[in-house]
């Protein structure tokens, strides 16, 4: 009898396949534990995208949390030197409540951070392995990347309060063109920036439509310097990757307030949420009172419930024997098709729990 040889579910080829990709780019798998101090979120509770956290009590009595965030953890404890930089992936969970039904969540991650001395190569490394670690998870995906120093750039020489500066920013990811007016009349923001502030929301296409037409708007000097960069970026980037690239300047995360540079969303077919989300933080490695720069992603793989919807069978298979077989025999049978390539389960009663491509009985073997 011939069986195909196991292969790996959906859901573990996807994590090889990840960890394979970032190894090659010399990446090392970063094991982090699942909580940290409470105190220590609370204390930079503005940069975290949760709005409460499960906590426990150490048998020294200190206050805990299970982390709400990977990236914030690493961010305080990766120990990297000025001139350096370390490259880390990890595949962990966070815990968060759900913003729709108010509930703890455990969501699962896979991500990549760059700390240290990062650099314009740094920055393309990281947005190429975002844009293939879409095309490992669906050959159907979009990478859509924005740049927040643009709109920074652009508010720079203006006294806003960091609230303001959220809901504006909450209104251009939004697409909200009368909230973006009315917040910039509360600002005081003169007229031309307001028009220049507008283009963002309808920027949205390739590289070489809308990067040009940006520049025909934009007039800070530091502002075109950034979309110069995120075109540099994607030019490299799309030249070397089969994922496609689309400059989304709405992308604003705003509401993860610790992204200041290019920033970026990954999407696949059927899933409406963005299933990669990423960027520069330097901003939060600042309010760590760390000199140093950081950029990185995480996927969220709750969102693409890979096992669910590809794998066929757990088993090749299962083999059905009783108490009057031989079980020297059965143990002799069940080695053999197991050298042959087969992943194979014995026992006395079908388990209906596991999904077996066949299932033979001992005694007509």
């Amino acid at each position: 009898m011939s069986i195909n040889t196991y292969d790996l579910n959906g859901e573990e080829n996807v994590f090889f396949q990840l960890g394979k990709l970032y190894e090659k780019y010399g990446y090392v798998k970063l094991k982090m534990s699942k909580f940290e101090k409470y105190n220590f979120y609370i204390n930079n509770k503005y940069f975290l995208n949760s709005s409460g956290m499960i906590t426990f009590t150490d048998i020294n009595g200190d206050l805990l949390a299970l982390k709400p965030d990977n990236t914030f953890s690493i961010a305080k404890s990766l120990r990297v030197g000025l001139d350096e930089e370390k490259k880390i992936y990890y595949h962990d969970d966070v815990y968060r409540v759900c913003r729709k039904t108010k509930l703890y969540e455990k969501i699962m991650q896979y991500g990549v951070e760059c700390i240290g001395n990062v650099d314009l190569y740094n920055l393309c490394e990281v947005v190429g392995l975002a844009a293939d670690s879409l095309n490992i998870i669906s050959k159907d995906s979009v990478l859509n990347i924005s740049h927040l120093g643009v709109i920074l750039s652009l508010l720079e020489n203006f006294d806003i309060e960091e609230t303001q500066k959220f809901e504006l920013f909450k209104f251009i990811e939004g697409k909200n063109i009368k909230g973006i007016q009315t917040i910039c009349g509360i600002m005081e923001i003169p007229d031309d920036i307001v028009v220049q502030i507008l283009s963002l929301v309808s920027a949205y296409g390739p590289v070489e439509v809308v990067i040009p037409k940006l520049k025909q708007t934009i007039t800070d000097s530091n502002a075109l310097r950034f979309l110069d960069e995120l075109e540099f970026i994607i030019s490299a980037v799309q030249r070397q990757v089969e994922t496609k690239i689309i400059i989304d300047m709405s992308i604003t995360m705003g509401y993860m307030n610790y992204y200041d540079g290019i920033i970026f969303k990954g999407f696949v077919k059927d899933i409406s949420k963005n299933v990669i989300m990423g960027g520069q933080y330097n901003k939060l490695m600042k309010s760590l009172d760390r000199s140093i720069d950081a950029v990185g992603f995480a996927i969220y793989l709750d969102l693409l419930n890979i096992k669910k919807n590809k794998v066929k069978h757990d088993i090749d298979i299962f083999v059905l024997y009783n108490e009057t077989d031989d079980v020297g025999a059965v143990y002799d049978r069940v080695r053999s098709l197991i050298n042959e390539g087969n992943t194979v389960l014995a026992g006395r009663n079908v388990d209906s729990s596991i999904r077996s491509k066949v299932v033979m009985n001992f005694s007509e073997m």
